[in-house]
Order: structure tokens, then C-alpha cells, then sequence
């Protein structure tokens, strides 16, 4: 697997705002990006020590740590560059202690593969309060 992990102060502005506007202490919070398991490792139990793994890290680089989060990107049921097998995380992200912040809204311009131009996407931020 391979993940990124980032103190939320050395973060773009614009992962910064939407969840500072909402009051969260920049300063004491860690934000975690990309995570990726590779899918023959899928389902066996490890995306929980990965969690684990996270979390220890954010908790040593800040001692008075309030919260970790990261965000998923919004997409509609039928998208076509949805997996036939895909399952939704939200279930095991709820697992890990992360609760749903769907007033907490990141939105960034890019190109998906296929499209012939950069779209609008939505980010939802999960939190998870320490």
C-alpha cells in the first residue's frame, strides 16, 4: 500500500479552508491524502493496520493532535469510470472512527480520463476527532 500523510498547516489552501471556515484547528490537525492498497491485498484485514499505522504516525509528528481527516471524492452511482466490482469505503472509514462531514466541501478542477475537459469535482471531508 501507499498512502500520504501531511500536518493540515503545510496543506494547500485549498484543503486548508473548507474545514478551517468550520473551526477546526489547522495547527493540531493531520490531513491524509492518496491511500491505496493494492487489490490482490484487499479484504484480508490489512486497510485497518494501514489506519493503525496512519494514525500512530499523525499522533507522533503532533502530541496535542485534535483530529485527522481526508476527503472523498463525490461521484454519482453510474459513473462510467466506476469499477463493476466497486464496494464503497464508507462503512469500513466509519470502522476507523471517521464520521461523514458533508458540510464540509473541497472543490477542484481536473481532467477525468476520458473527458475532453478539466470539470468541478467535490470532496467530502471525513473526520476523525482524537
Amino acid at each position: 500500500g501507499a498512502t500520504t500523510c501531511l500536518p493540515m498547516k503545510d496543506e494547500d489552501d485549498e484543503f486548508r479552508r473548507p474545514i478551517a471556515q468550520k473551526g477546526f484547528d489547522i495547527e493540531k490537525t493531520v490531513y491524509f491524502g492518496e491511500s491505496i492498497i493494492k487489490k490482490p491485498f484487499r479484504g484480508r484485514g490489512i486497510g485497518g493496520e494501514f489506519f493503525k499505522y496512519r494514525h500512530d504516525y499523525a499522533r507522533s509528528y503532533l502530541s496535542d493532535l485534535k483530529h485527522t481527516c481526508f476527503c472523498a471524492v463525490v461521484r454519482s452511482g453510474d459513473h462510467p469510470a466506476k469499477p463493476l466490482d466497486y464496494k464503497p469505503l464508507n462503512a469500513f472509514w466509519s470502522r476507523q472512527g471517521y464520521t461523514c462531514r458533508d458540510d464540509i466541501v473541497a472543490k477542484f478542477p481536473w481532467q477525468d480520463i476520458g473527458d475532453k475537459a478539466e470539470t468541478e469535482k467535490s470532496l467530502i471531508y471525513w473526520v476523525r476527532d482524537w
